[in-house]
């Protein structure tokens, strides 16, 4: 016997589906590790962008933060933007923060804020920091690359500048490592056995980590970039976020 309660229950959603209302919303998530990557100048920027449909999507505003004051170390006559942590109880690591362009020094150092860290071994402690997540609104199963640029803090507009690192995607499978595949190949038969290093990196051919399903996967190398001479700079891995049923 139905009772009224469940007479209730299946005549809302047999309303629903009439109706349409029931609306399934999909971002995605950017999970991503980074090395070797600088920390910002003052005054600039980094921005995430996705190719998707052949058009820049801009996904992320962020800043790379030096988290105690290296002011003294100047890098190509500059000293990179820091938060002033004391170092003798800060980790000597750099912060990647969330960034917009109405933020104030204050917030561009808000633990909130933080998104990540830059790839790094601390010897003091043996221990390993990194790993850097993005969450967006943006549907981004289609999309075919990401890249980051340089940008001018005065800069609003969401558009690309100078572009310094980019990623092509692939479903399942990171495009880098078919590329990585095949230069190795023209190595390989170039280079007789004996004039090989040990171990010979020929014993890598055909060897390829395998699928993960329902992800975008990619490999960040430096830009510009000349065949086989890339210079990898981490990973990145493009996830649905959860699905959200609005009534």
């Amino acid at each position: 016997m139905i009772t009224g309660r469940w007479l209730l229950v299946f005549g809302l959603l047999f309303g629903l589906l009439l109706s349409g209302c029931v609306h399934v919303y999909r971002g995605a998530v950017v999970q991503m590790n980074l090395g070797f990557f600088a920390s910002n100048l003052p005054g600039e920027h980094y921005e995430l962008f996705a190719n998707v449909h052949g058009g820049a999507v801009s996904l992320a505003r962020f800043k790379v933060l030096d988290a105690v004051d290296h002011t003294s170390e100047v890098f190509d006559g500059q000293p990179r933007q820091h938060c002033g942590g004391d170092p003798l109880v800060t980790a000597d690591v750099q912060r990647v923060q969330r960034w917009e362009v109405d933020y104030t020094e204050a917030d561009q150092c808000d633990p909130d804020e933080r998104v990540g860290t830059i790839d790094k071994v601390i010897i003091d402690t043996a221990t390993l920091t990194g790993g850097i997540r993005f969450d967006t609104v943006v549907e981004l199963a289609d999309a075919t690359s990401l890249f980051i640029s340089v940008e001018s803090d005065a800069d609003a507009t969401p558009a690309p500048s100078e572009i310094v690192s980019r990623a092509d995607l692939g479903a399942e499978y990171d495009p880098f490592v078919d590329r990585q595949q095949a230069c190795l190949k023209t190595y390989c038969e170039a280079t007789p056995g004996p004039k090989r290093p040990m171990p010979d990196p020929c014993d890598l051919l055909g060897k390829r980590p395998g699928a993960r399903r329902g992800t975008l996967l990619g490999s960040w190398v430096k830009a510009p970039a000349t065949a086989c001479a890339e210079q990898l700079l981490g990973d990145v891995a493009v996830v649905p976020s959860e699905d959200e049923t609005i009534l």
